[in-house]
């Protein structure tokens, strides 16, 4: 089965909205500490936190950028291999699932979960194996159908094409 999207395009999209979204997380996170160390966050008394508080944000974005960054390399490290109709789906296989409320395209990526990317007019969902769907999608081959538990309830999907 040829590819309806090319994977390289795909991957540099999503590696480009990560690196936008960790710098934009790195300036927040050095302004935050540059605040928790600055003269006029000193306590005035024994109940003033802002400091505490701004160490306490400050270090859980330093968290995020590092999950981030670790998140970003394993993107980059991802070998992109090639799905045919009979190959079991796996890491890094393009999916598109249809259900009763549509169809939807999903990427199987080791991060970035939750993202969506937009390349040729289709949207594409990341989904990490760790997830509900990825699960579900995993061993799965083009025209075998599964069923997801979500929030709103148990939803079916097909496999309706894979590369």
């Amino acid at each position: 089965m040829s590819a309806w999207l090319d994977k390289r395009r795909l991957s540099n999209a999503l590696v480009e909205l990560l690196e936008r979204d960790l710098e934009k997380l790195q300036q927040s996170q050095r302004i935050t500490q540059s605040a928790a160390t600055h003269e006029e966050s000193r306590p005035e008394n024994d109940k003033d936190t802002r400091a505490l508080e701004s160490s306490y944000l400050a270090r859980g974005q330093a968290r995020r950028v590092q999950e981030l960054q670790g998140e970003l390399a394993r993107l980059k490290a991802m070998e992109s291999r090639v799905f045919e109709g009979t190959t079991a789906i796996a890491l890094s296989a393009l999916v598109e699932l249809g259900s009763s409320e549509g169809s939807i395209t999903c990427w199987l990526v080791p991060a970035g979960a939750g993202t969506r990317v937009v390349v040729d007019g289709v949207e594409v969902r990341m989904v990490t194996p760790q997830s509900p769907l990825g699960r579900g999608l995993l061993g799965k081959r083009c025209g075998d159908s599964f069923e997801v538990q979500t929030p709103q309830g148990l939803q079916e999907y097909d496999v309706t094409r894979v590369c």
